[in-house]
């Protein structure tokens, strides 16, 4: 499914964007959380907030905490955790990166800021090596069918980060904080969170180099955020969302075609406004975005003896309009308009400067039937200027035994992935019909609660099936020129097994299984770099007030890559430890692939060896 990109995995990395969305207080009204603890509130299931037990095991929550504890750097870092997702670069840190949920293609899971759809470049494959971590308050994972939402690209699923405001923190704060390690590794940051009676602003900006291990694979970014939100009124808040990202990666290549001259630098930023407006019943949100992304490098094959130079942008505009409604204590109407414009250009053709406008419009409800019996169901059109329109539908129903703490969860949705630019400019035919690709998603899942809610055990049984995939097809082997086609069709399906266990306030483990079945049925064949089986497992120890360590493995068993290259099976073993010396001063350290494993996420890119870091971090 992803072959239609391997002529350009060296030289097209994607953007990122960002911003603010609201959370409806209306939503909080309906089915409360069945426990008097805090839960942590999920906006990204429906786009209206929700707690933790009323979403099904198909919705991940990562907090800042989490986020903190295991010194994630990037989003990759992140999501490479979860179940059910699998996660590959072409080699080190700042490599292309792909994310494959539940065997969907890369392009197939769409990212969000705030609500706001981050830029995905000409190939709509994001650039989770250049989305850092800092200033997010929770990173938030929907898998399976999320088009009624969240409109193109929702086939997979959908990543939502959320950033912190500084309304939501206790306290003003700056913090610095800076880390050296192997491979001449230096990374620092600077960030800072603020309010006032009416005002609240939170910020952070990141240098990050690294020389990597292999030659031609030093890698820099530069990036930074920021959120100022403003009170006009008890009911009336402004908002602005701000986010620039700048990066320098030479590019190796794979082992059997090295090259000393590849490389790529992106810029890329987002600037958007917004106002939202919230009474008990009522909360409407409206912003508008603005992004540009902009890459140039030089593509190398066959050992520096042909060489490429190009460039390319892509812009969007975004205009987003949502309305949540609480008609009563038990039933909650969503809908919503969203238009964007987008245009691209490349230097492979620069006669061909695609431009497409879409207007979506979407409507959603929520009714508590009962204490135990909740339903959803939405429905969504699209509208097209130069393809097919799309309508999609989603229902789910959720079914609480309160006497045994057990959930049960059933989904149905239809979903789709539009062309992208890249589609186009390399379609030698310009008159050849692409429409969107589109799937039906069907979802059964459990949760089951134990030992006083101790125990936390989950189970997903999942079935993907995607029609008119788009494909590049040559027009005779070899060739440097071919047309796309609607022509393929793919079949995801599997099982995800979750544990999570606090044995104490101290000590806790989490552990997941994913079996996944992913094959390509036009052609009969498996569908590369998709692991048939992944384990993972987490383990986290307070060994007391202040200091804290961890150590989480995974495993994938049972991969192809492209034209059947053999990969091997593989378990890495990460490892943290965290200091809190006073209220100021703390010490962190890890280390990465502990055992240094050998092992390629890509075939003919070799991941990293042993790799260690420490680094302080000062709040004042």
């Amino acid at each position: 499914m992803d072959i239609k990109y391997s002529r350009l995995t060296s030289s097209l990395t994607a953007g990122v964007l960002l911003t603010a969305g609201v959370l409806p207080l209306a939503a909080e009204e309906i089915g409360e959380p069945s426990t008097n603890e805090l839960v942590p509130y999920v906006v990204v299931s429906t786009r209206t907030p929700l707690g933790m037990d009323r979403v099904s095991p198909s919705v991940s929550y990562i907090s800042d905490t989490d986020m903190s504890f295991w010194q994630d750097r990037s989003l990759v870092d992140a999501l490479s955790r979860e179940a059910g997702v699998t996660v590959t670069s072409n080699g080190g840190t700042g490599s292309l990166g792909s994310l494959f949920v539940r065997g969907t293609n890369s392009d197939h899971t769409s990212f969000f800021m705030n609500g706001r759809r981050l830029n995905a470049g000409l190939s709509n494959q994001y650039g989770l090596e250049h989305i850092s971590t800092n200033n997010l308050a929770s990173v938030q994972l929907q898998k399976g069918a999320s088009s009624v939402n969240y409109g193109s690209n929702g086939i997979g699923g959908v990543v939502d980060l959320q950033v912190r405001s500084g309304f939501d923190v206790l306290e003003n704060r700056m913090e610095l904080s800076a880390e050296m390690g192997s491979n001449n590794y230096y990374s620092g940051t600077l960030s800072g969170v603020a309010s006032g009676e009416d005002w609240a602003i939170s910020f952070a900006g990141t240098k990050l180099s690294t020389e990597n291990e292999r030659a031609n694979d030093a890698y820099e970014r530069n990036s930074g955020s920021a959120r100022f939100d403003y009170k006009l009124s008890d009911l009336w808040t402004l908002e602005l969302m701000a986010l620039g990202t700048d990066s320098e990666k030479e590019l190796p290549n794979s082992l059997s075609d090295p090259s000393r001259l590849a490389f790529s630098d992106v810029e890329s930023w987002l600037l958007s406004p917004g106002i939202r407006y919230a009474t008990d019943e009522l909360s409407i949100h409206l912003f508008y975005a603005r992004s540009e992304y902009e890459e140039d490098g030089l593509s190398a094959y066959f050992g520096d003896l042909y060489l490429t130079q190009y460039d390319y942008w892509f812009d969007s505009d975004e205009v987003s309009l949502q309305v949540d409604y609480s008609i009563s204590d038990t039933i909650l109407l969503s809908t919503g308009m969203v238009y964007r414009r987008d245009k691209g250009y490349s230097s492979y053709d620069s006669s061909i400067k695609p431009s497409f406008d879409q207007i979506g419009v979407y409507a959603q409800g929520l009714w508590q039937l009962t204490d135990a019996l909740e339903l959803r169901g939405g429905v969504r059109t699209d509208d097209f200027s130069d393809y097919e329109n799309k309508f999609t539908g989603s229902l789910e129903l959720i079914y609480k035994f309160e006497p045994s703490d057990t959930s049960l969860f059933a989904k149905l949705a239809t979903s789709y992935a539009p062309p992208t630019m890249t589609d186009i400019i390399f379609d030698s035919n310009p008159g050849t019909q692409i429409n969107p690709e589109e799937s039906t998603s069907y979802e059964v899942g459990v949760r089951q609660f134990l030992l006083e809610q101790k125990l936390e055990l989950t189970a997903s049984v999942f079935r993907n099936e995607i029609t008119d995939l788009i494909e590049w097809v040559e027009d005779y082997p070899g060739a440097w020129t071919g047309d796309t086609y609607n022509v393929a069709r793919a079949r995801t399906q599997g099982v995800e097994l979750g544990m999570k266990y606090e044995f104490n306030p101290k000590f806790s483990v989490t552990a997941s299984y994913t079996y996944l079945d992913a094959r390509d049925q036009s052609e009969d064949t498996r569908l590369v770099k998709r692991p048939r089986h992944t384990a993972q497992f987490g383990a986290r120890l307070q060994l007391s007030e202040s200091l804290s360590t961890g150590v989480n493995a995974t495993g994938f068993f049972d991969r192809v890559g492209y034209g059947g290259a053999e990969l091997s099976d593989f378990v890495v073993v990460n490892w943290v430890a965290n200091w809190q010396l006073n209220e100021t001063v703390s010490f962190f350290a890890r280390a990465e692939n502990l055992f240094d494993k050998e092992y390629e996420l890509t075939a003919g890119y070799p991941a990293l060896g042993r790799a260690g870091y420490v680094g302080a971090r000062f709040q004042f």
